[in-house]
């Protein structure tokens, strides 16, 4: 059984959020046990939160650089069935959100053959969660398609799925559609049934607004925020986080790319006042931080939509490299700061690998967080 609640609702949500985030109880009634679990939503976590958990879903089989190289597989993958599908790219965000977030609580070893239909999964889930509804079964049978075979670009990409029903027989389909309804409940019972989720493109229109960007660097801006949607800085960071910055690794990046004067004496004089945004300069400065390893990553920038958009002759990866090792200074944060991350219990379950079965049996209450 599964149960929602508001913590408006939940008298003792307070007890839980100061205790732990996953509670167990066991009761007995009429001689048969069973077992309650309360399970509290958490859209972002820490960066010491994050490798906690995947000390049992990746670390413990020493799975974790398996884990990165299918990521990446997978990434190209969904960026060109978003691309064939005409979806939007925020769908991008809610579908990366929750492959990563699913990983991060469930084996590697375990579901890594399932990695394609997992992504389907979490695509279909985010499609729903952003007003873009398409048959499951359109999903899957354009999938199949470019598994079979994958396009060289996103240019390739583009083709017309009217008639696909050849490449898959019906009953196949129908399989598959089975697995994407046992992984679409697996996915929510990890996000808790939390569906509450706001876009970094929303943001970032009305940051570029406000900040009378210049449409080149808006554009700029825009690349780099959907390149970190494939980053663990959405597990992180709350879209208003991300959106400013990468407005601000934009304005270190344009200078260094391209040569229009206008556009550079503009950026020269763009004062960014984080607090004005809501943001801590050290939560930008560490989601810029993450943000360029992932273009310092070479196996990473055939999927990045911003590498796509540079000039050809243009070394990236060492221009990237130059602007981290200055980051600090620009941010005028010691080398050695670090955020002061509040200590986790290490022994509560919700950093484990989750544990299925106890729905069939028990009850599961899952309580939305005030995040």
């Amino acid at each position: 059984m599964v149960l929602l609640v508001h913590p408006i609702a939940c008298s003792h949500s307070n007890f839980i959020y100061h205790l732990r985030l996953f509670i167990t109880l066991k009761h007995s009634t009429m001689g048969n046990e069973f077992t309650t679990v309360i399970q509290v939503s958490k859209q972002f976590l820490s960066s010491e939160e994050i490798r906690q958990s995947q000390e049992s879903s990746l670390m413990k089989d020493q799975q974790y650089q398996n884990y990165v190289l299918k990521k990446q597989e997978v990434m190209r993958f969904l960026r060109f069935l978003i691309i064939r599908l005409k979806f939007p790219i925020r769908v991008l965000q809610v579908t990366s959100y929750l492959f990563q977030r699913f990983f991060l609580f469930n084996s590697f070893r375990k579901y890594s053959s399932y990695s394609h239909e997992i992504a389907v999964t979490c695509l279909f889930l985010s499609i729903k969660m952003n007003d873009c509804i398409r048959k499951s079964r359109d999903l899957i049978l354009v999938a199949h398609d470019i598994r079979l075979s994958p396009p060289l670009n996103s240019d390739d990409a583009v083709k017309d799925e009217s008639d696909l029903t050849h490449i898959l027989a019906e009953n196949k389909v129908d399989e598959q559609r089975k697995k994407v309804l046992y992984f679409e409940r697996l996915i929510l019972e990890c996000i808790a049934f939390d569906f509450r989720h706001n876009n970094i493109e929303d943001y970032l229109i009305k940051f570029s607004k406000t900040l009378s960007l210049h449409p080149q660097m808006g554009y700029l801006s825009w690349l780099i925020s959907v390149d970190a949607m494939m980053t663990e800085v959405i597990l992180k960071q709350s879209p208003h986080v991300i959106a400013l910055s990468s407005i601000v690794l934009a304005k270190l990046l344009y200078p260094e790319i391209f040569t229009d004067k206008t556009v550079i004496t503009e950026l020269d004089s763009l004062d960014l006042k984080y607090s004005k945004f809501y943001c801590e300069r050290l939560q930008i400065y560490e989601s810029v931080n993450e943000m360029m390893e992932f273009y310092m990553n070479k196996n990473q920038l055939p999927n990045s939509f911003l590498f796509d958009y540079l000039p050809k002759d243009l070394k990236f990866n060492d221009l990237v490299i130059n602007l981290k090792l200055e980051l600090p200074n620009h941010f005028d944060i010691p080398p050695n700061k670090r955020k002061a991350e509040a200590t986790i219990n290490k022994d509560d379950l919700f950093y484990k690998e989750r544990d299925y079965e106890i729905g069939k049996a028990g009850t599961i209450l899952f309580v939305y967080n005030n995040d």
